[in-house]
């Protein structure tokens, strides 16, 4: 949002269309590992699976001859007048994977089986995007007979794990980041990214810290 959008393409159905067969016929991989190819750093940004975004950003790398990530560096910033100051957190492996579990326990103990359930008795088709994503297909494939709840959380946990990893990763290219070394929705992280932001007052504009 703070770089602002890029105009265009436009939706082409016919060409989602002809990406959804192949991914019909081959698989989502299929189209996840061509994106891979052309524009790695959408690649890194979007889950293998997530179909809808896979196929927009081929979409604008058929359509244009460029991949998306070209278009997102050359857009024009939509706030020019003000001066955006991006803080990253950055937390020791094992404490993102304590995290990600005690998130994913959270989750099955606040009803996450039954709010599907739910929606699949109300009518809503196994097929709209949602179901596609991480822990809702992991879900959808355990009630469909694939494994066990317990074999369901463990694949979640490690998924998320990955995606945590792929995460870091993507953002470690991010121009003009601050990084904080601490973790989110502590007193002590506040208090960080408010002394920072005060050295920086009186500081210009330049390059972000390495």
């Amino acid at each position: 949002l703070t770089r602002g959008f890029f105009p265009g393409p436009a939706r082409d159905t016919a060409l989602r269309t002809r990406l959804e067969r192949v991914a019909q016929r081959k698989g989502v991989e299929c189209l996840y590992r061509w994106l891979a190819r052309v524009d790695p750093p959408s690649a890194l940004r979007i889950q293998p699976r997530d179909l809808k975004r896979l196929i927009r950003a081929l979409e604008v790398y058929l359509l244009t001859g460029r991949p998306l990530t070209d278009h997102f560096a050359s857009t024009e910033p939509a706030l020019p007048e003000y001066r955006i100051v991006t803080f990253a957190l950055s937390v020791e492996k094992a404490e993102t994977a304590a995290r990600v579990a005690q998130r994913v326990d959270a989750q099955f103990e606040g009803g996450l089986l039954q709010e599907v359930r739910g929606l699949l008795a109300r009518g809503v088709p196994e097929t709209v995007h949602p179901f596609s994503g991480l822990v809702y297909r992991q879900i959808m494939e355990h009630l469909g007979g694939e494994r066990d709840e317990a074999a369901t959380r463990e694949l979640i946990v490690r998924e998320n794990r990955r995606y945590a990893k792929r995460q870091l990763i993507w953002f470690r290219k991010e121009p003009n980041l601050r990084w904080i070394h601490a973790a989110g929705g502590r007193e002590e992280t506040l208090e960080e990214v408010a002394r920072a932001l005060t050295a920086m007052e009186s500081v210009p504009d330049g390059p972000a810290d390495p």
